[in-house]
């Protein structure tokens, strides 16, 4: 149930639900976790998260923490990564599944409200914007004469 997967997620990322919710990817994160660990899994974290009373950090189990970091990886970064052998043994997953960075992820990713900027490379700035310093920047100095037209020496 993807209510379980966001209450998870935002136990575990510091978001709460609402925001996670807004990036409009948690639909296709809890499918993507899903697929590669299995419900069963999702289901000891919730429980493990729920009975210890705290965040990743109170997590014993290692495979458990493992997963918890991935799936803060999805919500932060956009990328599912490679479990280690371990925890797939450990979680009886059968092989390794693949790292994974679901369409949208990347520019939906956690990270970039955490610093609030836009992430790079998704957003034109706009024309002549350039020619401005950034917010927050003050102007360069003038030096020397202003240039003047005719040719170039």
């Amino acid at each position: 149930m993807a209510e379980d997967f966001l209450r998870v997620s935002a136990e575990l990322t510091g978001f709460d639900t609402g925001e996670l919710a807004g990036t409009g990817m948690a639909e296709t994160y809890h499918a993507a976790v899903r697929e590669r660990v299995g419900p069963g899994t999702l289901d000891r974290l919730a429980v493990a998260l729920t009975r210890t009373g705290g965040g990743p950090g109170s997590l014993t189990d290692p495979a458990l923490l493992e997963v918890a970091r991935a799936v803060c990886s999805l919500w932060y970064l956009g990328v599912w990564p490679v479990l280690s052998e371990a925890t797939c043994r450990r979680l009886g997953l059968p092989g390794r599944p693949t790292s994974v960075r679901p369409e949208g992820g990347y520019p939906q990713g956690l990270l970039w409200r955490a610093l609030g900027t836009p992430p790079p490379g998704t957003r034109p700035p706009g024309f002549g914007s350039w020619a401005e310093p950034p917010p927050g920047a003050s102007p360069p100095e003038r030096r020397g004469p202003a240039p003047t037209t005719g040719a170039l020496r």
